[in-house]
């Protein structure tokens, strides 16, 4: 039998020896983002947007000791997604505009803010994102064929969507999204264009639905003619200080590789890096419409290596 004294201390010990911190609680990223028209163009048909999408916990009240119950904590996911347009007289940026809108709204209608990443969880992200790709290319399609006075139209679209170390990357055309890690550049997606298209196969290549997009034939937009955009979604696994980059090719048209890590190493926050990356490509020459959108991930402690 326990004497009174070691009665009350078991009684009065805390139940919750140790706090639950899920990755998404430990892992942020700072973003920031810079669009500019270029040194040609009288419009910008660019478009791009940023989310924090937040979840958290925390107990109103209770009749139980403070060392009971959870404390409060707050788990984030990370997107952003940038768009070219493709055609004059405004109907590129309409079209950028509209892709962008569209897929944010599906988004929130289908209400998954998926913050903890399983297998199961990440085949269905992935599955999802081709799904919202594809409404979004009907949705613009739609709205130019309701509106054909107005003039072809379509646009690049690549998105990003990040929670704890997971990574989902999601492209059609040919703007871009990089990885910049230990001092690499990787490019995580791959451009719909002819050039590209001939780079990885010697079988011939239709062409007849082909966007011109000067100096780029693009194979697959959102908003084109034809059976449909290709959707790649991919997933990676982020590590401490990684840094990833969504551009436009008014950047990569303009600007080495190895020009855009070197502003990557640098060690400067995001705006500073985005505000750098656009005055490159001006000071290259860059005519076209440039937008770039820079992350900075930290780790705020060391995470269980990847499923």
């Amino acid at each position: 039998m326990l004497d009174d004294a070691s009665r009350r201390a078991l009684f009065s010990a805390p139940l919750i020896t140790d706090e639950f911190k899920p990755a998404a609680a430990l892992v942020q990223a700072d973003f920031a983002a810079r669009s500019h028209q270029g040194r040609a163009s009288r419009e910008n048909d660019d478009h791009y947007l940023v989310l924090r999408l937040g979840r958290y916990e925390e107990t109103l009240f209770t009749s139980l000791s403070s060392r009971d119950v959870p404390s409060r904590f707050d788990e984030y996911g990370y997107a952003a997604v940038v768009a070219d347009g493709i055609g004059g007289g405004g109907a590129g940026a309409m079209a950028a505009r509209l892709a962008i809108s569209t897929l944010t709204d599906l988004h929130r209608r289908t209400g998954h803010w998926d913050m903890r990443i399983e297998p199961e969880i990440a085949s269905e992200i992935v599955n999802r994102s081709e799904w919202l790709y594809h409404r979004t290319h009907e949705a613009v399609l739609r709205w130019y064929r309701a509106h054909l006075d107005v003039g072809r139209m379509a646009a690049t679209l690549t998105g990003m969507y990040s929670a704890g170390r997971d990574l989902f990357v999601a492209n059609v055309g040919h703007s871009r999204c990089y990885l910049f890690r230990g001092g690499r550049l990787s490019q995580l997606t791959r451009d719909d264009t002819l050039r590209e298209r001939l780079s990885i196969g010697s079988y011939p290549t239709p062409i007849g639905q082909g966007l011109e997009d000067p100096p780029h034939v693009l194979t697959d937009a959102i908003g084109a003619d034809g059976a449909g955009p290709r959707v790649i979604v991919e997933h990676f696994l982020l590590e401490d200080d990684d840094a990833i980059l969504l551009c436009t090719n008014g950047l990569t048209d303009v600007a080495s590789e190895d020009t855009i890590a070197d502003i990557l190493a640098s060690k400067r926050t995001p705006d500073e890096q985005s505000k750098l990356l656009v005055e490159t490509a001006l000071a290259n020459g860059g005519t076209d419409n440039v937008t770039v959108v820079v992350a900075s991930y930290r780790f705020l402690e060391t995470l269980e290596p990847g499923w």
